[in-house]
């Protein structure tokens, strides 16, 4: 079920972001609860999510041994994926960044230091290792996040803004200044599913851009309805941010379609004071959808908080991750 509201009786007067929909209309969502097996491992903090071909990929990094779950619709089952480790097929690191290649039907997972590809069929019969790998750390350069894009790994650096390897002839480019700190302007990166354009969405402001690759460089257009008043501190024992006043979340996560960027936005104040009240600015009941252009075209309101988003394109689906009642699970959303 879904309704077309008003928008403007509930904008926030104080926030650019969500005043750039005033005039779009605003679509109420109903959830329907997706009922997974009980003997499988439990799901717990959810941060991202990516669907292919009825699997729902799930970070899961806080996690002492692995750092994702592998959520399989088609039996309702939950299973451990990406070990963290020393050996062969495990990751290095105590997270991991994971995108989908659509085009040739592939995952790919990256510990920063090498980029796991493993093939979406194989997933499906439950064959867990990884078809290659290959190394993204570069002479030139580091990468902090990043994802795949059509035989390239685009994401930010550790000397650059934005950063981009050609996995092929792994020739290493790296574009733009931090105008603050690399701290403070750090983004995710989230790639068109056919074309070689990449959205990045700044992760402690209200900025989104869009990274067009041609010729092994890259082009910017970017759009920032507000910035962070954090300030980054630079000294001998490394770098550290200073909040600033009034500080607030921006945007949590994203998915996107082959016509659409869904964001998941906060908007909310950081209260520090308790977990419970810093969790908190890390859900939102609304997601904003803008075209390749980052243009705003509508926004959903769902029927509860969630962490995390992901569409199936072809079924018009949105499957999210919430913790209503207290439990972690996930739902789904008909857009039509």
């Amino acid at each position: 079920m879904f309704f077309i509201l008003l928008f403007g009786c509930v904008t926030d007067p104080g926030d650019e972001f969500i005043n750039s929909f005033k005039q779009t209309p605003t679509i109420e969502l109903q959830s329907i609860p997706i009922k997974l097996k009980q003997d499988t491992p439990f799901l717990s903090y959810m941060f991202e999510m990516i669907y292919s071909d009825s699997l729902l990929f799930i970070n899961e990094f806080p996690d002492p041994e692995y750092c994702m779950k592998i959520v399989d619709l088609r039996h309702n089952t939950i299973r451990n994926f990406a070990k963290k480790g020393k050996g062969p097929f495990e990751m290095q690191s105590q997270a991991c960044d994971f995108s989908v290649d659509y085009l040739n039907r592939n995952l790919y997972v990256t510990d920063h230091s090498f980029y796991s590809i493993y093939s979406i069929d194989s997933l499906l019969c439950y064959k867990d290792n990884p078809q290659s790998r290959f190394s993204i750390r570069p002479q030139e350069g580091s990468f902090l996040r990043t994802t795949y894009c059509n035989g390239y790994v685009i994401g930010s650096g550790i000397k650059n803004r934005f950063a981009l390897l050609n996995i092929k002839t792994k020739e290493y480019k790296g574009k733009y200044q931090y105008p603050t700190g690399l701290l403070v302007d750090q983004a995710n990166f989230y790639s068109h599913p056919r074309k070689n354009i990449v959205a990045y969405f700044n992760l402690k402001s209200a900025t989104m851009g869009l990274l067009h690759i041609l010729n092994d460089t890259m082009t910017m257009k970017e759009h920032s309805w507000w910035k962070s008043k954090n300030k980054e501190i630079i000294n001998g024992q490394g770098s550290r941010i200073i909040p600033g006043k009034d500080e607030k979340n921006g945007f949590i996560t994203t998915t996107v379609s082959e016509k659409y960027i869904y964001t998941l936005y906060s908007g909310k104040n950081l209260d520090r004071r308790s977990i419970e009240k810093l969790t908190n600015a890390f859900v939102s009941q609304y997601i904003y959808v803008l075209d390749w252009e980052g243009i705003p075209v509508k926004r959903f309101k769902l029927d509860q908080e969630v962490r995390a988003i992901t569409i199936d394109d072809r079924n018009n689906t949105i499957y999210a991750g919430s913790n209503e009642g207290g439990e972690p699970h996930i739902i789904k959303y008909q857009l039509k």
